[in-house]
């Protein structure tokens, strides 16, 4: 049970990392555009 617990959070994290990546790439690209 802990063994899946720890995979899904490291899974979360990715996710969430890559999020914060695309939403920072988009943020940028909005400031270049306006």
């Amino acid at each position: 049970m802990n063994e899946i617990k720890r995979n899904g959070l490291k899974q979360t994290i990715a996710l969430t990392e890559n999020l914060m990546f695309k939403g920072t790439e988009i943020f940028y690209l909005l400031q270049y555009l306006f």
